[in-house]
């Protein structure tokens, strides 16, 4: 009858272990989770703002495109602006 005794507690305890490293791995797991989700947020919130920004682009009539780039891309201005620049950039 000890013989039964012994092999059940044995059992149980590594039942108990196996169950523990098993919740362990798995709250890793949710955190790698948790933690691969911000970033796939950010990922959508960077992506939702390039398309509003094209959407806005898009609704620019031609001209006002073309100022926008001259002014964006290749940094051009009008003869009236007022250009700021900082001290390390003279």
């Amino acid at each position: 009858m000890k013989k039964k005794s012994k092999t059940g507690k044995i059992c149980f305890i590594a039942i108990s272990i196996a169950v523990i490293f098993l919740i362990i791995s798995l709250r890793i797991r949710i955190k790698e989770i948790e933690n691969e989700k911000e970033l796939l947020q950010k990922t959508i919130d960077d992506y939702r703002l390039t398309v509003e920004e094209m959407e806005y682009d898009l609704n620019l009539s031609k001209n006002e495109y073309i100022e926008k780039y001259a002014r964006e891309i290749l940094g051009y201005h009008k003869y009236s602006d007022i250009i700021l620049k900082e001290a390390s950039d003279e």
